[in-house]
């Protein structure tokens, strides 16, 4: 992201597709190599080669614990999922979660009468966007917040979900990266 904003959007669609082939599973060092190796494509091969020790001190950043203290802050229950979705106000951690709500906030409702608010996590108030967040699609309607790390298993269908519904419009997918202990 430091390198070309564009880039976070082209990283993460990457990570999603070797998630959902595979390559998100094996031990962490495979795991590294795969993160590495799909950022390093995207850049100049002189940045490519600092990547491993640019990442790994990025690890323990401002930002990250920012946004570790932002989730603890405002989805408390979601503290041992490894990625979660923020949407007006409710929480999914699963693609059929994120559907419900996406699917409720169509019919141009706010979302939490056209679904059981008993199923999903609830927050006292939608998600704010922050100057830091990486933004996809229009800001003029809704906002889904996705937290979560590339290459988990249960990123690539909250990311593809969300991608999708913003690319249709009325929606604006933020990303924070959420580095959870339990979930590297």
């Amino acid at each position: 992201a430091e390198e070309d904003a564009a880039l976070v959007w082209p990283f993460l669609d990457r990570m999603a597709a070797a998630a959902a082939d595979g390559g998100g599973s094996g031990d962490d060092e495979a795991c590294w190599r795969n993160i590495t190796r799909t950022a390093a494509e995207l850049v100049t091969p002189g940045v490519g080669r600092l990547l491993p020790l640019v990442l790994a001190s990025r690890q323990y950043g401002a930002k990250l614990q920012m946004v570790r203290q932002l989730a603890e802050q405002f989805h408390p229950q979601q503290t041992a999922a490894c990625c979660f979705v923020s949407v007006d106000g409710l929480v999914a951690s699963t693609g059929e979660q994120l559907e419900g709500l996406l699917a409720a906030g169509a019919g141009g409702g706010a979302g939490a009468g056209a679904v059981d608010p008993a199923l999903y996590s609830s927050t006292s108030e939608s998600e704010q966007l922050f100057p830091f967040d990486h933004l996809y699609g229009s800001g003029d309607g809704r906002v889904a917040v996705m937290y979560g790390s590339p290459g988990l298993p249960c990123f690539g269908p909250l990311h593809a979900r969300l991608k999708a519904a913003a690319a249709g419009g009325g929606l604006a997918y933020a990303f924070r990266p959420l580095l959870q202990p339990q979930c590297e």
